[in-house]
């Protein structure tokens, strides 16, 4: 007797090697399938850094699906940022095989959001997570539309994920083995997007926002809290959040989002807090950063900005200069600033999910 099928919605993200089969004749067999496990190897870490499943490998790439075994209400988003990963990690290491072998490697992903059946038994998960249905078929299409280097995604991809990434519509394309056409993208770009409560009206709160309002006073005496919003999703924690800094135009408030891929990226709710207070965008070039935290440091703490640089360096993401004058070397503090004159400075709340 077949097993039975479980119905699901899923991202689907296939990407391969382009022209793959003249590297492979250039490298010949045994040096091709090292350089190809490697490139799959890659791939597979970027799928699962993301809570990705890696279903089946296909030589010089690999078929994965996001939403099995655990479904996330961001699916697609994670689907995306993987791919952009995976892009990543190939150009890295397209440089070194470049150099050793002048062979140019470039990386096709898409990804395509939709239903799909899975495999209802007790297997391995490169079989039970072989997906069916046309959401598999669509995502195999649309990858030869996304260029070298490139990330096409389809329809429902592109719905979820518009206000997280910017997107150039490749218009109604005709799929081989599809009777309809359909709308395609290609991802060019991350988003700066400040996730913003929608301001519906504000009741039965009152004394949680008076405690808030109390927190936000003693900022401003030099007195600082660390508060604690917990409840039930839906409750309004957001919302009273945003009703606290509405009305405080004299405290300038920083947001840091925890998401639950990047546990693996070090101080990733201290990146987004400092790239916040710089008001930096999320592609930013190093030695902006690096500049920009430098001044911040010294408008913010004046003789102590050499010896907060290199905790804040570390969360910043930068990497660590030479031994011997670098500007991250660590001085002896100066004498601390009175107690009047921090309190004059610009109070920062920082303010998370």
């Amino acid at each position: 007797m077949e097993p039975a099928g479980e119905r699901r919605n899923v991202a689907i993200l296939i990407a391969d090697i382009a022209d793959s089969t003249v590297i492979g004749e250039q490298l010949g067999p045994e040096r091709s399938k090292f350089l190809f496990d490697e490139i799959v190897r890659l791939m597979s870490e970027q799928v699962e850094r993301f809570g990705g499943t890696v279903a089946q490998l296909t030589g010089d790439g690999l078929f994965a699906i996001f939403g099995a075994p655990a479904a996330h209400e961001d699916d697609s988003e994670r689907a995306v940022r993987a791919a952009r990963a995976i892009q990543a990690a190939l150009a890295r290491y397209g440089r070194e095989v470049e150099d050793a072998y002048e062979i140019r490697l470039a990386g096709r992903v898409a990804v395509n959001t939709g239903p799909v059946v899975l495999v209802e038994a007790d297997l391995p998960d490169q079989a039970r997570y072989n997906a069916l249905g046309d959401t598999v078929n669509v995502a195999a299409r649309l990858q030869s539309l996304a260029g070298e280097g490139g990330i096409a995604v389809g329809p429902a991809t592109a719905r979820q994920i518009e206000r997280r990434f910017g997107l150039e519509e490749l218009g109604e394309v005709e799929l081989k083995g599809k009777s309809g056409s359909v709308r395609a993208f290609r991802v060019v770009a991350e988003l700066d997007v400040e996730l913003a409560a929608t301001l519906t009206p504000f009741v039965a709160r009152t004394s949680e926002l008076e405690t808030l309002r109390r927190v936000l006073d003693d900022l401003l005496d030099g007195r600082g809290a660390i508060v604690s919003v917990l409840g039930e999703a839906g409750i309004g924690k957001t919302r009273l959040v945003a009703q606290a800094r509405t009305e405080r135009s004299d405290v300038r408030f920083l947001v840091g989002n925890a998401v639950s891929y990047a546990q693996s990226i070090p101080y990733w709710p201290v990146r987004e807090l400092l790239r916040d207070w710089l008001r930096l965008g999320v592609s930013e070039r190093e030695t902006r950063i690096r500049l920009e935290l430098k001044a911040g440091l010294a408008a913010a703490l004046a003789g102590e900005a050499r010896r907060g640089l290199p905790v804040l360096r570390h969360g910043a993401g930068l990497a660590a200069r030479a031994r011997g004058g670098g500007p991250f070397t660590t001085a002896q503090p100066r004498q601390r600033p009175a107690a009047d004159d921090r309190r004059r400075r610009t109070p920062h709340a920082l303010a998370g999910p």
